[in-house]
């Protein structure tokens, strides 16, 4: 009876720490960002409509002919000098609007030569990716992130007649 007790306890116990590494090797695989448990980033509901204003982020160590290439398509301005070859542009995905004006940018990067690829993030994992400096380009409204999290970017403000410009 007692050895039957003991062989039940022991495979409770490796059943249990099986589970425990199962758990572990998804967690550090898929690590949940500080933010979003902080923030308990929730998915709120879309905006289809333009905000004010826009913060076009753009790493400091891009070279500044490309800087302001980039701000004058954004701007709905035409150019075809000083592009990168490729950009990675991440959006919020809880904002539609800024969605669509992401792929009309995305559009107009590729007439002008530039493969630009567009990626969405919720809005605390893009502040946190931000303010780490992982982005290569992100788009975002204004009044979600704070200038402390743009600090390893160069940021071009875009009004809505400026990103409505933009076909």
């Amino acid at each position: 009876m007692k050895e039957d007790s003991t062989r039940k306890r022991r495979v409770a116990i490796a059943a249990v720490l099986v589970l425990a590494l199962f758990a572990l090797g998804r967690f550090l695989q898929h690590p949940p960002s500080a933010m979003d448990v902080l923030s308990g980033a929730t998915k709120k509901t879309q905006t289809a409509e333009l905000a004010d204003t826009y913060a076009l982020g753009m790493p400091q160590g891009m070279e500044r002919g490309e800087q302001d290439a980039i701000a004058a398509l954004a701007a709905g301005q035409n150019t075809q000098d000083g592009l990168p070859d490729s950009v990675l542009l991440t959006v919020s995905e809880q904002d539609e609007a800024a969605q669509t004006y992401a792929r009309k940018l995305a559009h107009a990067l590729e007439r002008s030569g530039t493969d630009c690829r567009v990626q969405t993030q919720s809005d605390a994992m893009l502040r946190a990716f931000a303010k780490e400096g992982k982005l290569q380009l992100f788009l975002i409204a204004r009044d979600q992130i704070g200038r402390k999290q743009t600090q390893a970017y160069t940021v071009q403000e875009l009004t809505r007649e400026e990103m409505e410009a933009v076909r």
